[in-house]
């Protein structure tokens, strides 16, 4: 007998739950007792092997505090779209480092850091070609 594989859009609903519940800090263990199940059966909902059905994502939203939709908005699931942002919101280090970054006042130190990370992820390290993002983005 063969496991059935998780549909792309399995995952994709568990990855938005992951990176929500991470967003609000809450823990497996917690929004399991919440749901009145494990956490092991909450990190197979996260990782799209259990699917949901449609009463316990109700409960999921609530508990989550956000509407049905968030599961389903503009759902297009791609296998290995790695530079999607929700895949990459899907990270602690990346909620830690979006936390942080919130927290910095001054708008040119932000835009710094962002050319920054820029030049890191080309490559470059000194490349003149810089990421300009508008403060109001």
């Amino acid at each position: 007998m063969t496991k059935k594989q998780p549909s792309p859009r399995d995952e994709e609903i568990g990855r938005r739950i992951r990176a929500r519940r991470a967003s609000i800090g809450m823990s497996q263990m917690a929004l399991g007792e919440k749901l009145g199940v494990t956490f092991q059966q909450v990190q197979k909902y996260e990782k799209g092997t259990n699917r949901i059905g449609s009463g316990r994502l109700e409960d999921l939203a609530r508990i989550l505090n956000v509407p049905i939709a968030f599961f389903y908005d503009e759902i297009e699931p791609q296998e290995g779209n790695v530079s999607s942002i929700l895949g990459l919101a899907n990270t602690v280090q990346t909620f830690r480092l979006l936390k942080a970054f919130s927290t910095i006042e001054s708008s040119e130190m932000r835009q710094a850091i962002v050319n920054l990370v820029v030049q890191i992820a080309s490559g470059s390290g000194g490349s003149d070609k810089t990421l300009q993002i508008s403060e109001g983005t």
